[in-house]
């Protein structure tokens, strides 16, 4: 997509689902995003003050049709709506007939950047909203820009977000749609706002409680895998063969995934990079891993983290099979030093799920900085979870324990 022009026809085979995710001083307005026009249309929405019902517009026909509702109080634009490119803003104008008026909505879009969305890169534009009529005796003789137009709303500062159609709540690390914010875009995310087991959280060697040692018996095996970049985290798909045990219990691995910064922080310091390793029991209760990475100076690259980085496709949501065999036992500390902090949690990404089973090596692993650094890259920014200034999540009354392996 050329960020710059907004929507192209280039793309007008592909439907721009939007996020819908603001307040308005009136309160939460919640929001349905559903294209019911052409399947190639463009969809268009905003993230703030206003609930999208439909909003699709092609190229070619120049056509939007947009139920909104602003203060509470719907509308719904239909009609010819032109577009327009000014210097940097894409402009659509739109004049209808409504309550015996002629009346007028001009939505103004600027490119701000580029984030990654569920499953997509989502370009994201800066604008505003304004509301104007014209008494129905006067319509007939004005145009679109007519100055005898009075605003009756206007709405500035309103965020635009463009993502894939199997992807209608965008979510993201930062700004309106940051972890700070994602038990508001969605009911099903509630418990990232209002839970009360969440992770990340910090964890100490003197503040937890001490158990005797309870081993974690892991037999992860060479196994075949995928290589996906979900917008979020690069993901490793594994085939089944892989599993730790505790207690009598069996988790089989599914999946693992980087984190950068490192989402907990462990005796006072947060690492360059985390590794959660993903397992799921027969009652399907899930056990994530969790591997902090540190890169002191002059540590090597790791041979397999450098082959995978190599094949990670740059895709969305476009998973490529990976050319050798996985064994993930290389993302863990060496055998003699596998103490480990458990905890009851969640999951760390919408749509939070509490009842994880959080099992934190508190021995570091080593790769070198250049390899995060390309993890980053490809992510396209952090993607830890944190409260605004970086602060974690709160325990929240439960107990941290620590068992030396």
């Amino acid at each position: 997509m050329n960020t710059a022009a907004g929507l192209t026809t280039k793309q007008t085979t592909q439907l721009l689902c939007i996020a819908v995710t603001g307040l308005l001083c009136a309160g939460r307005v919640d929001a349905k995003t559903v294209c019911t026009g052409d399947v190639s249309a463009h969809q268009i929405a905003l993230d703030l003050g206003l609930s999208v019902g439909k909003a699709c517009v092609t190229d070619e026909k120049q056509i939007l049709e947009m139920s909104v509702t602003v203060a509470g109080n719907s509308m719904v634009l239909n009609g010819v709506t032109k577009k327009r490119i000014v210097g940097d803003e894409v402009i659509y104008t739109n004049i209808r007939e409504a309550d015996d008026k002629t009346k007028r909505t001009t939505v103004r879009m600027k490119s701000k950047d580029s984030i990654r969305s569920e499953g997509a890169m989502a370009d994201h534009f800066v604008g505003s909203l304004e509301i104007a009529e014209l008494s129905a005796e006067l319509s007939a003789e004005l145009s679109a820009e007519s100055s005898k137009f009075q605003v009756t709303r206007r709405l500035e500062g309103l965020h635009f977000y463009t993502g894939s159609p199997n992807h209608e709540i965008h979510w993201g690390y930062h700004a309106n749609v940051g972890p700070e914010n994602w038990g508001k875009l969605k009911p099903e995310w509630e418990a990232c706002l209002t839970g009360i087991k969440q992770s990340p959280v910090r964890l100490s060697l003197d503040e937890a409680t001490k158990v005797p040692s309870e081993t974690l018996q892991f037999d992860y095996q060479n196994v075949s895998a995928s290589l996906v970049n979900n917008g979020h985290a690069l993901q490793v798909n594994v085939a089944e063969g892989s599993s730790f045990s505790i207690g009598g219990k069996r988790y089989k691995l599914l999946q693992f995934h980087a984190h950068t910064p490192s989402e907990h922080i462990v005796d006072g310091k947060q690492f360059p990079m985390e590794i959660h390793l993903v397992h799921q029991a027969d009652d399907k209760s899930f056990a994530v891993v969790g591997v902090l990475v540190e890169t002191p100076a002059g540590a090597p690259a790791d041979v397999g983290l450098a082959a995978a980085l190599k094949e990670f496709p740059t895709q969305i949501n476009d998973p490529r099979e990976f050319s050798r065999k996985v064994n993930p036992e290389r993302w863990m500390p060496a055998a003699d030093k596998r103490g480990y902090f458990n905890y009851p949690g969640s999951l760390t990404t919408p749509p939070c799920t509490e009842g994880v089973t959080w099992y934190v090596m508190r021995e570091p692993i080593k790769v070198s900085q250049e390899q995060v650094d390309h993890v980053k890259q490809l992510i396209g920014g952090e993607n830890a979870r944190a409260l605004p200034g970086g602060v974690l999540l709160p325990i929240e009354g439960r107990v941290i324990r620590y068992s030396p392996k």
